[in-house]
């Protein structure tokens, strides 16, 4: 990974808190962006409690540091999309990982031949305790029924972001990303799925821990993006029954969602 004076290809941006063991997971990982272009990489830190200086110099790490308090995760990746340079943003937070040099090369050719607004494509869930599960992108239909793929494997043209004036709203402090997607998919004239995992997600985000506070945030994300109230309340609904069925019959629930999408 390097920087120089031009604009990066692509900027990633990474936001932590007192997680040492994720965000060198995260720095790590992006090794193999190596070679690949003028790309460069953010480190937003909210005032973790160890010397996260000394961590990333020790791994190497030539990027740019940003520490401070914030307002939580949504303010603190407001703060590294208004820093960035890069034609394109990626937003791979602590613990994050890319899967491979081979998506790397393959991200960066399609980003440079086919300037999409926005690239999405799948991604790999899970641990390394556990093991990891692909899960596959849902169709572009599917955003009215909320995410269609994890947010870090959403990748966004900075001036689509810039011209339309999107943000990470902080009035939904768990939903903020589906807000964001929304109105980036909204504003965009080329997106572009590639079918080929992107990102490495751990599961284990406030809307895991908080499922009903995230689906009351997803309520209000519909309404402020038009949504009818009847259809936001089904979907509501819809989303706790799916919810309930997860936690008692997990297989089923996986097995059905294979065959879904």
């Amino acid at each position: 990974m390097r920087e120089g004076t031009e604009s990066p290809l692509v900027s990633i941006i990474t936001v932590t808190l007192n997680d040492e063991s994720g965000i060198c997971k995260t720095v790590r990982s992006l090794q193999a962006w190596s070679g690949e272009g003028a790309v460069e990489h953010i480190v937003v830190d909210g005032g973790s409690s160890y010397a996260i200086d000394a961590v990333l110099g020790a791994l190497n790490w030539n990027g740019t540091l940003l520490k401070g308090k914030d307002r939580g995760l949504y303010d603190a990746m407001n703060k590294g999309l208004m820093k960035a340079r890069g034609k394109y943003l990626w937003f791979l937070n602590s613990g994050d990982t890319i899967p491979s040099g081979d998506t790397v090369r393959v991200v960066c050719g399609q980003l440079k031949a086919n300037t999409p607004d926005i690239l999405y494509g799948d991604s790999w869930e899970g641990s390394e305790k556990d093991g990891w599960r692909y899960k596959r992108a849902k169709p572009l239909w599917a955003m009215r029924t909320g995410m269609i793929t994890h947010h870090q494997a959403i990748i966004f043209r900075r001036g689509l972001i810039l011209d339309g004036n999107i943000k990470y709203d902080l009035a939904f402090p768990i939903a903020a990303d589906y807000d964001f997607v929304l109105r980036s998919l909204a504003a965009s004239e080329r997106t572009q799925y590639l079918p080929l995992p992107i990102c490495g997600f751990e599961p284990d985000g406030v809307s895991q821990r908080y499922p009903l506070r995230g689906r009351r945030d997803q309520f209000a994300v519909r309404r402020k993006n038009g949504e009818s109230y009847l259809v936001a309340a089904a979907l509501f609904g819809g989303q706790t029954l799916a919810w309930l069925w997860r936690r008692m019959w997990p297989t089923g629930y996986w097995l059905l969602k294979r065959r879904l999408w």
